[in-house]
């Protein structure tokens, strides 16, 4: 009897110690974050934007002003981050979107950002330049806090940025192509069209075209200066679509993916009143409620011998 008393306290103090570890990790999701940058190519102003924020679920809820545009942020890996972020900063730029802040790096080319919100945030940064070459730092979406390789939330993040480089002295001009891509269609009938493109040159509209079948979904641009910042977007995304624009070399690539349809809700299903929060361990409760089982069984076979 006073094994199965030892064992029934064995596993009262692990439950215990889970739920302690579950509120510790908890609190530290909750707590105010803080984010450095790590520019490789000197001086250079950046700006910071909330694009969304965690919900209880674990999920982004997206926030004024990047709500009014058709993005997909579940279910997505590296190269679809990047083209997110690729995407967004034709938006920020085209619609002249106000930044969270806006800073300028220190003299070893980093920038700090204290006490943030948990969200997601965007940074983009300003073109600079040297005697011999045009940088351009790629856009970069940051998961505030965001998970180690141990699986341990780190409040604070430090990012190394990633730039384009460009040899100002061998051409003065580049030329632009852009692409049309439609994913995850069942039925090309219901695709439009035609849509609207709009080229834009540093934060301002410098051209708009339209993409057909007649001309296959392409555009070319001839001659354009090469010391200044290039990116298109879509003016209007066709309903039940999502867009990403990203840049391959001197090709623009322009994808809708058409959104899934909708699952049918059971309106019988039962909805829980709390769902875990971001980061919490659930995994350990099931795990433990069968080895409680087990010692169970195992300490009433002993106690009938």
């Amino acid at each position: 009897m006073k094994k199965i008393r030892g064992l029934i306290v064995c596993l009262i103090l692990g439950v215990f110690s889970t739920l302690c570890v579950q509120a510790e990790e908890e609190d530290r999701v909750g707590e105010e974050t803080s984010l450095t940058l790590n520019c490789e190519y000197g001086q250079g102003v950046f700006s910071l934007y909330k694009v969304a924020e965690f919900s209880e679920t674990g999920k982004f809820h997206v926030e004024e002003p990047f709500a009014n545009y058709q993005i997909q942020l579940e279910e997505l890996d590296s190269e679809d981050w990047r083209a997110l972020a690729e995407t967004l900063e034709g938006y920020v730029k085209r619609d002249h979107i106000e930044p969270l802040d806006q800073r300028e790096t220190d003299a070893k080319g980093n920038i700090e950002w204290r006490q943030l919100e948990k969200g997601l945030y965007l940074a983009l940064g300003e073109q600079t330049k040297d005697d011999s070459f045009l940088y351009t730092p790629m856009p970069t979406l940051i998961t505030l806090p965001n998970r180690t390789p141990d699986g341990e939330w780190n409040n604070h993040v430090s990012v190394s940025l990633k730039y384009e480089k460009e040899d100002i002295f061998q051409e003065q001009e580049i030329d632009f192509q852009v692409i049309k891509i439609w994913k995850n269609e069942d039925n090309t009938k219901n695709r439009p069209e035609n849509i609207t493109v709009q080229l834009l040159k540093d934060e301002s509209v410098y051209d708009t075209i339209e993409l057909n079948k007649e001309n296959n979904w392409s555009y070319q641009w001839e001659g354009l200066p090469l010391q200044a910042s290039w990116s298109v977007v879509e003016k209007e995304v066709p309903p039940n679509y999502t867009v990403t624009s990203t840049r391959e070399g001197n090709q623009f690539i322009l994808t809708n993916t058409k959104k899934p349809a909708k699952p049918t809700e059971d309106k019988h299903q039962e909805i829980p009143q709390k769902l875990p929060q971001t980061g919490q361990l659930w995994w350990p409760v099931p795990v433990l409620a069968i080895l409680g089982a087990i010692l169970f069984v195992i300490g009433y076979k002993k106690y009938k011998k």
